[in-house]
């Protein structure tokens, strides 16, 4: 197919639907409120490790962000399956969810040594991966 014939295919299909998938992605709040709770999600466990009484240290800090972290980028790739107008692929950020996840949750509150349950890694990875199949737009 020649470079004539895609953009005469896309300018079919800005006609039709109004805008690429480009210009879909440039207006995609999604991402900046994803963002913005990664800011904010840092500032309350930096506040928590402030409290006495919150159970939250210094010395463990880290490891409630990367939990709140890895929360924050599998509720993303959820709001992506969910509304169709902010679909993208989310195969990576289910992946570095469930890691995070997983490295969060052994410093923080679970008394998990990493070296014993590592192998949950490639097991959210095969998840990830099936879920991703299943929830794949046909046809792109």
């Amino acid at each position: 197919m020649s470079s004539h014939e895609k953009s005469e295919k896309q300018e079919e299909k800005e006609e039709k639907g109004g805008q690429s998938m480009e210009e879909k992605w440039v207006r995609d709040p999604v991402g900046t409120a994803m963002g913005a709770l990664i800011l904010i999600w840092l500032g309350v466990t930096m506040f928590l490790a402030n409290l006495p009484a919150a159970g939250v240290e210094w010395s463990n800090q880290w490891a409630w962000f990367l939990l709140g972290l890895g929360a924050i980028l599998i509720l993303e790739a959820v709001v992506r399956l969910a509304v169709p107008e902010y679909r993208r692929p989310v195969g990576g950020k289910i992946i570095g969810g469930i890691v995070l996840l997983i490295i969060g949750a052994s410093g923080s509150f679970l008394p998990l040594d990493l070296a014993k349950w590592w192998p949950l890694i490639p097991i959210g990875i095969g998840v990830a991966i099936l879920l991703g199949g299943f929830f794949r737009r046909r046809g792109t």
